[in-house]
Protein backbone atom coordinates (compact mmCIF):
# COMPACT_ATOMS: atom_id res chain seq x y z
CA UNK A 1 0.00 0.00 0.00
CA UNK A 2 0.89 3.51 -0.60
CA UNK A 3 -0.40 6.94 0.73
CA UNK A 4 -2.29 7.22 -2.01
CA UNK A 5 -4.14 4.00 -0.67
CA UNK A 6 -7.69 3.18 -1.07
CA UNK A 7 -8.11 1.53 1.82
CA UNK A 8 -11.50 1.69 3.64
CA UNK A 9 -11.29 -1.21 6.27
CA UNK A 10 -8.55 -1.81 8.37
CA UNK A 11 -9.02 -4.31 11.56
CA UNK A 12 -6.60 -4.53 13.88
CA UNK A 13 -7.94 -7.32 15.92
CA UNK A 14 -6.28 -8.79 18.77
CA UNK A 15 -3.33 -6.97 17.76
CA UNK A 16 -1.46 -6.70 21.56
CA UNK A 17 1.28 -4.65 20.85
CA UNK A 18 -0.50 -2.19 18.60
CA UNK A 19 0.36 1.20 20.18
CA UNK A 20 -0.78 4.56 20.06
CA UNK A 21 1.71 5.98 18.35
CA UNK A 22 1.83 3.36 16.17
CA UNK A 23 -2.09 3.65 15.13
CA UNK A 24 -1.39 7.27 14.76
CA UNK A 25 1.21 6.84 12.19
CA UNK A 26 -1.17 4.02 10.55
CA UNK A 27 -3.95 6.72 10.15
CA UNK A 28 -1.62 9.42 9.37
CA UNK A 29 -0.59 7.13 6.47
CA UNK A 30 -3.44 5.29 5.60
CA UNK A 31 -6.56 6.78 7.18
CA UNK A 32 -7.73 9.48 4.59
CA UNK A 33 -10.41 7.12 2.87
CA UNK A 34 -11.02 4.90 5.80
CA UNK A 35 -14.68 3.90 6.64
CA UNK A 36 -14.18 1.04 9.21
CA UNK A 37 -11.67 1.08 11.45
CA UNK A 38 -11.46 -2.65 13.78
CA UNK A 39 -9.33 -1.94 17.48
CA UNK A 40 -11.30 -5.10 19.14
CA UNK A 41 -8.94 -6.33 21.84
CA UNK A 42 -6.22 -4.50 21.70
CA UNK A 43 -3.81 -2.28 24.12
CA UNK A 44 -4.49 1.09 22.40
CA UNK A 45 -5.04 4.22 25.23
CA UNK A 46 -6.65 7.12 22.85
CA UNK A 47 -4.63 9.26 25.04
CA UNK A 48 -2.11 10.10 22.09
CA UNK A 49 -4.28 11.29 19.05
CA UNK A 50 -2.70 14.48 18.91
CA UNK A 51 -0.30 12.82 16.71
CA UNK A 52 -2.51 12.21 14.09
CA UNK A 53 -1.10 15.11 11.61
CA UNK A 54 -2.08 13.66 8.82
CA UNK A 55 -5.21 13.92 6.96
CA UNK A 56 -7.57 12.13 9.79
CA UNK A 57 -10.39 9.52 8.46
CA UNK A 58 -13.14 12.13 7.86
CA UNK A 59 -14.93 9.22 6.07
CA UNK A 60 -15.00 6.86 9.34
CA UNK A 61 -18.48 5.24 9.88
CA UNK A 62 -17.95 2.49 12.10
CA UNK A 63 -15.00 2.30 15.10
CA UNK A 64 -14.37 -1.23 16.81
CA UNK A 65 -12.81 -0.37 20.36
CA UNK A 66 -14.70 -3.05 22.15
CA UNK A 67 -12.51 -4.78 25.22
CA UNK A 68 -9.44 -2.44 25.09
CA UNK A 69 -8.47 -2.90 28.35
CA UNK A 70 -6.29 0.36 28.35
CA UNK A 71 -8.69 2.45 27.04
CA UNK A 72 -10.51 4.75 29.38
CA UNK A 73 -12.72 8.10 28.76
CA UNK A 74 -10.29 10.28 28.38
CA UNK A 75 -8.87 8.27 25.82
CA UNK A 76 -12.01 7.61 23.83
CA UNK A 77 -13.21 11.30 23.79
CA UNK A 78 -9.75 12.01 22.05
CA UNK A 79 -9.92 9.56 19.66
CA UNK A 80 -13.62 10.71 18.86
CA UNK A 81 -12.74 14.42 18.45
CA UNK A 82 -10.60 13.32 15.51
CA UNK A 83 -12.56 10.71 13.96
CA UNK A 84 -16.35 11.21 14.85
CA UNK A 85 -17.42 13.28 12.58
CA UNK A 86 -19.05 10.50 10.34
CA UNK A 87 -19.30 7.75 12.71
CA UNK A 88 -22.17 5.80 13.07
CA UNK A 89 -21.85 3.06 14.62
CA UNK A 90 -19.44 2.60 17.90
CA UNK A 91 -18.59 -0.78 19.85
CA UNK A 92 -17.25 0.10 23.09
CA UNK A 93 -18.16 -3.05 25.15
CA UNK A 94 -15.36 -4.46 27.58
CA UNK A 95 -13.78 -1.13 28.45
CA UNK A 96 -14.18 0.45 32.04
CA UNK A 97 -16.33 3.33 30.04
CA UNK A 98 -20.02 3.76 31.81
CA UNK A 99 -23.28 3.48 29.53
CA UNK A 100 -23.58 6.97 30.50
CA UNK A 101 -19.91 8.35 29.92
CA UNK A 102 -20.12 6.96 26.53
CA UNK A 103 -23.77 8.32 25.50
CA UNK A 104 -22.85 11.41 26.74
CA UNK A 105 -19.60 11.92 24.78
CA UNK A 106 -21.44 10.65 21.44
CA UNK A 107 -24.33 13.24 22.00
CA UNK A 108 -21.19 16.16 22.31
CA UNK A 109 -18.94 14.11 19.33
CA UNK A 110 -20.97 12.22 17.22
CA UNK A 111 -23.34 14.15 15.07
CA UNK A 112 -24.62 11.59 12.79
CA UNK A 113 -27.32 9.84 14.85
CA UNK A 114 -30.30 7.47 13.64
CA UNK A 115 -32.24 4.88 15.07
CA UNK A 116 -31.38 2.29 16.84
CA UNK A 117 -33.05 0.50 19.55
CA UNK A 118 -30.46 -0.57 22.15
CA UNK A 119 -29.28 3.36 22.84
CA UNK A 120 -31.05 6.53 24.03
CA UNK A 121 -32.85 8.58 22.04
CA UNK A 122 -29.98 11.26 21.30
CA UNK A 123 -27.16 8.77 20.20
CA UNK A 124 -28.86 6.29 18.70
CA UNK A 125 -26.66 5.40 15.66
CA UNK A 126 -24.29 4.79 17.80
CA UNK A 127 -24.00 1.57 19.51
CA UNK A 128 -22.38 0.25 22.51
CA UNK A 129 -23.16 -3.30 23.74
CA UNK A 130 -23.36 -3.63 27.66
Amino acid sequence: FDSDSQLEELHLDNCYKLTDAGLASILNRFGAKLRVLGLRMTNITGENFGEISGESPSSLESLDVSSCPELKLKGLTLMLEKLGPQLNVLRADGNEITEKELNDICFQLCPNRGTNQTTPDYCQDIFNHF
